[in-house]
Parts: structure tokens; C-alpha cells; sequence
């Protein structure tokens, strides 16, 4: 099994970057290798555990969809998703407060048994480092 783990820090609280990660439909907006989500839970409601979707993906130039699942929430600590399909793993952005709760450490990892670590590094490493960029750019608290 292979895994890889980016992390950064986002000018965001902890509960602004739950809010948006928790939220599956934003997941095309900051990690690239997902192209758009193709369905969601009905009804529609807020982030549960369990939840399920289906989004399009690129991995090493195919086009794929997968499932994506709510495997674990924790309140403005961490989301997991599971990744269905091919390939499959686990996603996990856990969020540590810094700066008095005004910025956060975000960590972002892929566990996979489709690569070896060194393989999923050179595929998703710079994935990850690119969805911590994004998620810098439109969470970050700006000064009023």
C-alpha cells in the first residue's frame, strides 16, 4: 500500500476549512484529479457519515469516475473520504488550529494499494501540495 502526505498552511479557521472540505461538491475546486462531481446523497443534506457520490477523475491521463464516501467526520479536525472505484484508498484532511485558531495546518493524505509510496508520490504528491494551494487562495481570511 502506498501513501502520500502534503501539508501546508491556510489563513483560514479550522471550522472554515471543515466547512467547505466536508461539503463533497467543492472537492473539483481545490483537488484537480477530480473534474466534477456526476451525483450526490438524495435527499440532499448537510456532510453525514456514509454519504456517497460519484465524481469524474483523471488519473495518469484516463478519465475514470469513482465513488467518493463520507468515511469519518470529526468537527473542524478532520474529513476522510473513501475512494470507490479505481483506484481506491482513503483521503484525509486532517486540520490542526495554529496562530490562535486563525490559521490552520492542514494535512492532506492518500492511502492507496493501487501504488507503491514512491509511485503515488510522483502521481498525487503534487495533487495534494496543489489542493492545499487552492484551498489557501479562496478560504483564507482576508483583513476587514
Amino acid at each position: 500500500m502506498g501513501n502520500v502526505s502534503k501539508q501546508g498552511l491556510v489563513r483560514a479557521t479550522p471550522e472554515s476549512i471543515y466547512q467547505y472540505v466536508a461539503e463533497v461538491a467543492h472537492a473539483p475546486e481545490y483537488i484537480t484529479a477530480f473534474t466534477h462531481v456526476l451525483s450526490g446523497p438524495e435527499p440532499a443534506g448537510p456532510p453525514a457519515i456514509g454519504q456517497r457520490y460519484r465524481v469524474q477523475a483523471s488519473f495518469l491521463g484516463q478519465q475514470v469516475v469513482l465513488g467518493l464516501r463520507i468515511a469519518q467526520l470529526e468537527p473542524e479536525r478532520m474529513v476522510e473520504l473513501a475512494l470507490e472505484g479505481n483506484p481506491s484508498g482513503h483521503l484525509r484532511i486532517h486540520l490542526t488550529p495554529q496562530d490562535g485558531g486563525e490559521a490552520t495546518k492542514v494535512e492532506a493524505s492518500l492511502d492507496t494499494p493501487a501504488f507503491n509510496s514512491a509511485m503515488l508520490n510522483m502521481v498525487i504528491g503534487g495533487v495534494l501540495e496543489d489542493a492545499l494551494h487552492r484551498l489557501n487562495r479562496t478560504l483564507r481570511d482576508e483583513p476587514e
